[in-house]
């Protein structure tokens, strides 16, 4: 199933069984965030990746900047295990990455919480790729992905039971992200998006990818 349909499901869902008033208080937090403009300060096409110190699953350094010139890249942001959305998402990615390695490219899911929770995330989306943390939230905000919740978004979170100035230890975010980087460390494709339940179909990186696969090659 496309991710889109996948979202559209949980979505109906949480109509028919979550509060009218609580989906009318998470439409309007997400309908202010939009109108703070977050996504414009965001890395957009033609950025500089920049240097960033992530953990991988068995909590050493990794830096994806090491990769430039050797391998283009596939660099997206994960809000946490606690999110419905980037979990479907991860999920999607899933049967896509052996495509994207046969294009020479790395994947690499930067997820904002600690290595132990992305193993639990690993084991509980049964994810065939590794995670990289960004527990203290540094690479999201090199990529300028942080954005300021209102306290109409804590509130609705927190009747969720997710209590994102506990998890985060401050009353912020980051927006999900989609990067792909070129060879020489550069952004040829991205979406950024202050709604966590926008997410773009895996397939249309994979086709970006592709293409500058063909170009490198022509």
């Amino acid at each position: 199933m496309a991710l889109k349909s996948e979202i559209e499901a949980q979505q109906r869902w949480r109509m028919a069984h979550f509060p009218p008033d609580l989906h009318r208080l998470m439409d309007n937090a997400f309908m202010q965030l939009k109108q703070g403009n977050w996504a414009q300060q965001a890395l957009q096409v033609g950025a500089k990746l920049p240097s960033m110190q992530l953990k991988d699953i068995n909590g050493a350094s990794f830096d994806p900047c090491r990769l430039v010139g050797r391998q283009p890249m596939i660099v997206s942001f994960f809000c946490g295990h606690w999110s419905l959305y980037c979990n479907l998402e991860l999920r999607a990615f899933d049967a896509l990455v052996p495509q994207m390695q046969g294009f020479g490219a790395r994947f690499i899911p930067i997820v904002t919480q600690s290595v132990e929770l992305n193993i639990s995330t690993l084991r509980c989306n049964r994810l065939n790729y590794p995670l990289f943390a960004d527990a203290t939230l540094d690479a999201a905000a090199a990529c300028g992905l942080l954005m300021t919740l209102p306290e109409m978004m804590i509130d609705a979170l927190e009747q969720l039971g997710i209590d994102i100035p506990q998890r985060n230890g401050q009353a912020v975010m980051p927006m999900p992200a989609n990067y792909l980087v070129d060879l020489d460390g550069r952004i040829v494709a991205a979406h950024v998006d202050e709604d966590l339940r926008h997410r773009p179909e895996p397939e249309a990186l994979l086709h970006a990818l592709r293409q500058l696969y063909a170009d490198r090659v022509n």
